[in-house]
């Protein structure tokens, strides 16, 4: 399997997850702006989307997302403990890690991208305030003992 990441990018995850696993990974990085791998490839000929992570499979097939890249990375170690083999545990993980991707991630890529960040950063502070509990808190709460329900 090969990861294709960037660095600084939310790709750093499937790549712990993988050495967690103990999972053989080739890693190849992506000029995002180029849209370039570092081996001369056209990135979007991997992932249209031209993002990262994609992880490209022995088989020639590519999985993108990070969420679904994270679940299949788990899948592949079972006995890393990674991922909650089954029952109602593994939906709620499955309902976190998907949260994490979908609603906590987008609120921290504007951050770091000059000139709209100052901006954003109060846009992001009336969002959290609006979900009436802090994303942080959500996350911090769904990996306690008893997870609490995540609110649409």
């Amino acid at each position: 399997m090969k990861l294709y990441y960037a660095p600084a990018a939310c790709s750093l995850a499937p790549h712990i997850v993988a050495r967690e696993a103990g999972l053989d990974l080739a890693l190849e990085k992506v000029d995002l702006v180029a849209k370039k791998t570092a081996s001369g490839r056209d990135y979007l000929s991997i992932n249209p989307k031209g993002a990262v992570p994609a992880l490209e499979l022995d088989t020639g097939d590519v999985l993108t997302e990070n969420a679904i890249v994270l679940q299949y990375l788990a899948d592949k170690a079972p006995q890393s403990g990674l991922m909650v083999a089954n029952g109602m545990a593994r939906w709620h993980f499955l309902e976190l890690v998907n949260f994490i991707a979908t609603e906590l991630h987008k609120g921290f890529g504007p951050l770091w991208h000059h000139p709209s960040a100052g901006v954003y950063r109060s846009d992001l502070t009336s969002w959290t305030a609006s979900l009436g509990i802090s994303p942080i808190s959500r996350v911090r709460h769904s990996l306690s003992p008893t997870p609490m329900r995540m609110r649409s």
